[in-house]
């Protein structure tokens, strides 16, 4: 027995697909419809990430993010650099800042500053320098402690040691980004020449080494002349920087622990041609100040430590409590 079933008459295929369409596209909810066809700026995904920074995993896993390790310690330049530095990476988008106490704790005076306009995504941690073999390499704890923050969270990037008290240009982030394998290039302000790094011929292949430092290094370069991807530390859990290096090869040492092949090096002709990082030593004057940098006023107001107020006031002494005061070496000793 047959099943009579109604065909569709073919003139009326076309008017139904096409109707549809039209009721798929103007009917249906709009939230089914109004997504955005390209993915959120990666600026704005870390802007409204800020208030969970510190767990380092969400910050917008991406292969060119820039992962930014800083070294810090107390002195009476360190808020004036971080402020700087501060304010140049707040330009910046897809950034994990990751600064790392010298010492047992974080300071709270830091820890309460960066909170204050939390304009880069960031992670305070602490290390204490240790001595060994009668060494102390200032910011070695600090920045194996970083290398495993970043290799214990898994987090994609590139990484780049950047010291509180350099002056970067932007342009040196945005060439930073296109960062796939260990990567070299020039600093500004070190040596007698001005500028230490690799030199590259006409047809931008390596031709020397510029440096008035220890010439003989294999990698004569400033810790601000190179950066990698973070892969590289999931891949080899031996990159970390060693104790037994001697004064001046820490560089060199680390390198060669990442890359043992030079062939598998790039140097980044842009920031060769142009140099877009200076080495800066700040260098303290001698004087007592306030930790916190807080209204020195009202410090003595609520010390009850007179009404003598302004330039030529003397240094209260013994220094309060909530104060860091430099000493002069050579006194310390005649003392």
């Amino acid at each position: 027995m047959k099943t009579n079933v109604a065909r569709i008459p073919r003139r009326w295929i076309i008017p139904l697909i096409v109707g549809s369409i039209l009721f798929l596209v103007l009917l249906l909810p709009a939230e089914w419809t109004n997504y955005p066809q390209t993915p959120s700026p990666p600026h704005e995904t870390c802007r409204s990430q800020l208030e969970i920074g510190e767990t380092g995993e969400s910050l917008c896993p991406s292969d060119s993010r820039l992962l930014l390790i800083t070294p810090t310690y107390e002195r009476l330049t360190r808020r004036p650099d971080l402020i700087k530095m501060k304010n140049t990476l707040g330009h910046l988008s897809d950034v994990l800042w990751i600064l790392i106490e010298d010492g047992k704790s974080i300071d709270p005076y830091t820890e309460e500053w960066l909170r204050e306009d939390p304009v880069v995504p960031f992670v305070y941690l602490a290390a204490e320098t240790h001595v060994q073999f009668n060494r102390t390499h200032r910011g070695l704890d600090q920045r194996n402690a970083a290398l495993d923050y970043i290799r214990d969270k898994k987090l994609h990037g590139v990484i780049y040691f950047a010291d509180d008290d350099n002056a970067y240009d932007l342009g040196l982030f945005k060439a930073l980004r296109g960062v796939r394998r260990l990567s070299l290039f020039d600093v500004g302000g070190i040596g007698r020449s001005g500028v230490e790094g690799p030199a590259l011929d006409k047809d931008g292949a390596f031709a020397r080494w510029v440096t008035s430092y220890a010439p003989g290094r294999r990698y004569p370069v400033d810790m601000a002349a190179f950066a990698f991807p973070s892969t590289y530390l999931f891949k080899n859990p031996d990159i970390r920087f060693k104790w037994e290096t001697h004064g001046g090869q820490m560089e060199t040492a680390f390198l060669t622990t990442v890359e043992k092949d030079p062939k598998n090096i790039d140097f980044i002709q842009e920031l060769i041609d142009h140099v877009r990082v200076f080495h800066v030593k700040t260098k303290p004057i001698r004087t007592s100040y306030p930790k916190d940098w807080a209204s020195l006023r009202q410090k003595q107001e609520d010390a009850g430590e007179g009404e003598q107020i302004g330039a030529d006031a003397p240094v209260v002494d013994p220094v309060p409590v909530g104060y860091a005061q430099v000493v002069n070496p050579d006194q310390a000793k005649k003392s």
